[in-house]
C-alpha cells in the first residue's frame, strides 16, 4: 500500500497538478502574470503533494516519525522553492518574449522592436537563476551525511555561506544592471518612435 501511495503523491498527483498551470489563463489581462502566478500555484500544490507523501509514508522510514512533518516540510523546501523561482523566472521570461494569446505561438511584437532590451531582460532573469542554482547546490552538498548519503539538517553549518553570499550579491548585481539596461533601452526607444 505504501508504493501504490507514493506513486500517487510523488508522481502520479505531484507532476500532474503541473498541467493546471494554465488556470489563469483567461482571468488574468497580462499573459506574463497570469503564467507567473499559475506557475507558482502549481508548485505550491506539488510541494503539499511531497509534503502529504513525505509526513504520512517515508515517516518512520527515511523520516524520523516523530517529526515527520517538520522534516517534510523542510526537505521539501529544500528543492521546491529554488525550483519555484527558476520556473516563475523561467516563464516570465517566455511568456515576454513569445505571444501564446493568438491561435498560432509567435515572437511578441516588442522583441521584434527591441532586440537589446529582450537580450538584456533575459541575461537579467538567466543570472539570478543560475545564482538560486548555484547557492541551492552549495548549500546541499553541505547537507548531506558523507557516511550515510542521507539529508541532515544539522549539518548547515558545513555550509560555505561566504560563497553563497558571494554568488547571491554577484547574481542581484547582475540582475539589476542588466535590468537597468533593459528599461535605459525601453526608454530610448519609446522616445525615438
Amino acid at each position: 500500500m505504501a508504493a501504490v501511495t507514493i506513486i500517487f503523491l510523488d508522481y502520479i498527483f505531484a507532476f500532474t497538478v503541473i498541467g493546471l498551470a494554465g488556470f489563469l489563463r483567461n482571468k488574468v489581462s497580462n499573459p506574463s502574470a497570469a503564467a507567473v502566478t499559475g506557475t507558482v500555484g502549481v508548485c505550491a500544490l506539488r510541494y503539499i503533494c511531497h509534503v502529504i507523501s513525505g509526513c504520512t509514508v517515508w515517516a518512520g522510514v527515511s523520516i524520523p516519525s516523530t517529526d515527520g512533518l517538520l522534516y517534510s516540510l523542510s526537505y521539501n523546501a529544500t528543492y521546491m522553492i529554488p525550483e519555484t523561482i527558476i520556473n516563475a523566472a523561467a516563464v516570465f521570461w517566455l511568456f515576454g518574449c513569445l505571444n501564446f494569446r493568438s491561435e498560432k505561438i509567435s515572437v511578441a511584437k516588442k522583441i521584434e522592436k527591441n532586440l537589446t532590451e529582450t537580450v538584456s531582460a533575459s541575461i537579467s532573469i538567466l543570472s539570478l537563476m543560475v545564482a538560486v542554482i548555484i547557492d541551492a547546490v552549495a548549500v546541499f552538498a553541505s547537507l548531506q551525511n558523507p557516511d550515510s548519503g542521507v539529508l541532515d539538517f544539522s549539518l548547515i553549518s558545513n555550509t560555505n555561506f561566504t560563497l553563497v553570499g558571494i554568488v547571491s550579491a554577484i547574481g542581484i548585481v547582475l540582475c539589476v544592471v542588466f535590468a537597468i539596461i533593459a528599461k535605459v533601452t525601453s526608454n530610448s526607444a519609446k522616445k525615438v518612435n
